[in-house]
């Protein structure tokens, strides 16, 4: 069989609480991509590279993530196993399929990959993926270990021990902190 590829545009949605929103509408969002850049194409979020943008990227912190797309599916007639691959989602996620969860993953590469045949059904399928909150307190020690800088973990919310790297040429912008489907 053939490979039935879910990039393109599917919907993200917030929520302050481990449960999807009611209205599943959300606003459009590019996979593969990233939560910032769908915040900004929805006039939500402005320029990030400007110190008001990194401040007002703020105000998503600590919120759910739910990325939502619907598909068809049609079995062959050879009934292979059939799996969903995730190349990279950062930094976790819960997959839900039909309502179901079916993978939960840690890391921003390879994963999850699922087997999916018994989860599958003819015709219209639901695919969630839950972006929980980011732990800032591990973003900050990996950003400090990348920027060079001692671990910083006495502050619960890590907001003043994020540094830029060296090339924004000192400038102390707060954290910026990526999440997405990044990957195919």
């Amino acid at each position: 069989g053939g490979a039935l590829d879910l990039s393109g545009y599917w919907a993200i949605s917030f929520s302050d609480e481990a449960r999807p929103p009611a209205a599943a509408l959300g606003i459009p969002c590019q996979v593969p991509g990233g939560i910032h850049a769908a915040l900004i194409d929805a006039g939500l979020l402005g320029n990030i590279s400007e110190e008001r943008g990194f401040i007002e990227a703020m105000q998503w912190e600590g919120k759910h993530k739910w990325l939502q797309r619907t598909f068809d599916w049609n079995p062959p007639e050879q009934k292979d196993p059939v799996w969903l691959v995730f190349e990279g989602v950062d930094p976790q996620c819960e997959v839900f399929l039909n309502g179901r969860s079916i993978a939960t993953y840690r890391g921003m590469f390879g994963g999850p990959h699922v087997e999916v045949t018994d989860f599958l059904r003819e015709g219209s399928n639901d695919l969630l993926v839950h972006l929980p909150p980011e732990d800032l307190a591990t973003e900050a020690t990996r950003q400090s270990l990348l920027a060079g800088y001692p671990k910083q973990i006495d502050h619960p919310r890590g907001d003043k021990y994020l540094k830029p790297s060296q090339m924004l040429g000192g400038n102390d912008f707060p954290r910026l902190v990526s999440a997405g489907i990044w990957q195919p």
